[in-house]
């Protein structure tokens, strides 16, 4: 063939052509490999799931250790402009 790469409409039994999800072309079922979003692809498609993609992240407590009621508020009188004596 071309190259010697395998024809695609070859006979093999017990195996079928499928399409890949990613390129579209056509290979033999047994050729494809499950990717982790669930896509069968070809060898040339295939990636692995990234490292960074698994990292559990620590929750954040946002509660504090104590707390206390709230003051009641105090108004101070403040007088603008000139004071008479």
């Amino acid at each position: 063939m071309w190259g010697g790469a395998m024809p695609r409409n070859r006979l093999v039994l017990g195996d079928w052509n499928a399409i890949c999800d990613t390129c579209g072309f056509k290979f033999k079922a047994s050729e494809m490999r499950k990717d982790w979003r669930g896509m069968r692809v070809c060898q040339d498609d295939y990636e692995p799931k990234h490292p960074q993609l698994m990292i559990r992240v620590p929750r954040d407590d946002p509660s504090v250790p104590w707390v206390r009621p709230e003051g009641e508020d105090q108004f101070v009188p403040v007088t603008y402009g000139p004071t008479l004596p």
